[in-house]
């Protein structure tokens, strides 16, 4: 059954929050559409100091090319921001300041390096697929730039332990190797001691206890929240709000929270934006307003907040207060899916199982489903039990077969697609076979198929006694139904 569940429970943002607050001071990214930037000039930074590792060559071309991406979408950026172009030697200086704070960071607390170091790598990882789908090299930074993904949060990052391990190593080697060739240039103590100078400048307008102001709702200490709100610090006021909201440390009063985070969201604080949202789809502390909780959804959305963007997704694919739209209910989903979002995940499998808002694609249904099911979600969990069997992947069913393809190994040569489809039936085909193996050749262009290869079995599945083959080629081409059972089958190979 295609449903789409409302997310938004409270308990649900509140672990979120309190998980990016333990995440908070363990990376320097802050993954959001506005701080792009700086996170670019972090990793240009980042990406020089991985320039010291000398050997194996093709590893040290990799990052020095990074180090020049990196460099220029920082300055991309910048001239997007300020209308003023950089010069070589502007950039220069602060991806200095850049690498220099890292190897400072880097011998208090290494596993604050570590972790953005992982976050820059999984970032070039995305930057570098979507350089692949740029049609003109010419145009490769502009295009980028203009859809540059956002660096993604932490947790939102799994790393096997082997990947992980060598992300240590390397960092390691090249964090060793840069303070070498610092003692030997005699320049660390001078260049630290100039960026600290200029770290100073940056922050000295800052008000000492802004950087903390979240603290008092992980500390329950709602007087030190009504303090910093009131001095009009914007993750204060959200933090006040969730607590009138959630009844802790003080009486549970709908009003007040509305009052205090719209304080917040209206300093465009992305998370006080998004419970404004929910307070306006509930009716919670304000009177409810479908067109009003888009607003705030939409303004949380646009600054990288996940669930905001799933939300906005189900909106628009429900037509909850706008008129229904697939193809912004794909938008909305995809950006949170690509930011780890469970639920998104598995909202975003289910549209391209049925063609909604994209092209029907069934491989691009099992992997959104798989990514959702691998971090527990239960209804993901349930799918592909239900469509993945050993490699097998269910594409299709009707008239009492259900068709599956093995998308792994299928294979492109000369214009045609070759693939093994597996037919499961309810009645036996041949007097007593209840599945079979097919080995295909498909013309994706003028959507037929004929059959090299068949083997039946006894059991579903292609189980059970294995007593029947035929490997004669077919000369006659099938040209199946687009919506049948078998023209399913072929769109989806196709679409692979």
């Amino acid at each position: 059954m295609k449903t789409l569940q409302m997310i938004g429970l409270r308990c649900k943002l509140v672990c979120l929050v309190l998980l990016l607050s333990t995440f908070s001071s363990a990376y320097a990214l802050d993954s959001r559409l506005s701080s792009r930037e700086n996170d670019a000039l972090t990793c240009a930074g980042m990406f020089y100091i991985m320039t010291a590792i000398g050997e194996p060559k093709e590893l040290n071309e990799i990052f020095t090319r990074t180090t020049m991406m990196m460099s220029s979408i920082y300055a991309k950026l910048n001239f997007i921001r300020t209308n003023d172009s950089l010069t070589n030697g502007e950039i220069s200086r602060a991806k200095d300041k850049a690498y220099l704070r890292l190897i400072e960071l880097y011998g208090k607390d290494s596993e604050k390096v570590i972790n953005e170091y992982i976050q820059c790598n999984t970032w070039r990882a995305d930057i570098a697929e979507q350089f692949l789908r740029v049609k003109s090299p010419e145009l490769w930074l502009s295009e980028i730039v203009k859809n540059l993904p956002i660096p993604r949060k932490l947790n939102n990052i799994h790393l096997s332990k082997v990947k992980e391990e060598i992300a240590r190593r390397q960092l390691s080697i090249a964090m060793e190797e840069m303070q070498k060739l610092m003692d030997y240039w005699g320049t660390k103590e001078s260049l630290i001691e100039s960026l600290k100078e200029s770290l100073k400048e940056s922050i000295k307008d800052t008000p000492a206890s802004s950087a903390d102001a979240g603290d008092c709702f992980k500390d329950k200490d709602v007087a030190d929240c009504r303090v910093k709100a009131e001095q009009g610090y914007a993750p204060a006021q959200y933090y006040l709000g969730l607590s009138y909201a959630l009844g802790q440390g003080v009486a549970q009063d709908y009003k007040e929270a509305a009052k205090w985070t719209r304080l917040a969201a209206e300093q465009g604080h992305a998370y006080a934006q998004h419970e404004l949202g929910l307070m306006y789809r509930k009716g919670e502390g304000v009177v409810q307003d479908d067109k009003q909780a888009i607003k705030w959804y939409r303004l949380a959305a646009e600054q990288g907040h996940a669930i905001a963007q799933y939300n906005l997704g189900v909106v628009y694919y429900q037509g909850n207060g706008v008129t229904q739209d697939y193809e912004q209910a794909v938008k909305w989903t995809r950006l949170a899916a690509e930011q780890g979002y469970a639920d998104a995940q598995y909202n975003l499998g289910v549209m391209y199982q049925y063609g909604e808002g994209v092209a029907q694609d069934y491989k691009e249904a099992v992997k959104w489903t798989r990514l959702a099911a691998e971090q527990g979600h239960a209804e993901a969990r349930e799918w592909m039990k239900k469509h993945s069997y050993a490699g097998w992947t269910k594409v299709s069913s009707g008239d009492g077969a259900t068709f599956y393809v093995d998308f792994d190994r299928i294979r492109k040569h000369d214009g045609y697609v070759y693939y093994w489809r597996l037919g499961d039936y309810l009645k036996p085909i041949m007097g007593k076979y209840l599945s079979d193996k097919r080995y295909i050749q498909g013309d994706c262009k003028l959507f037929r198929e004929k059959r090299l290869s068949l083997s039946v079995y006894t059991e579903p599945m292609g189980k059970g006694t294995h007593s029947y083959s035929d490997n004669t080629l077919s000369e006659k081409w099938d040209y199946p139904t687009p919506n049948t059972i078998l023209g399913t089958t072929l769109k989806s190979v196709c679409s692979h």
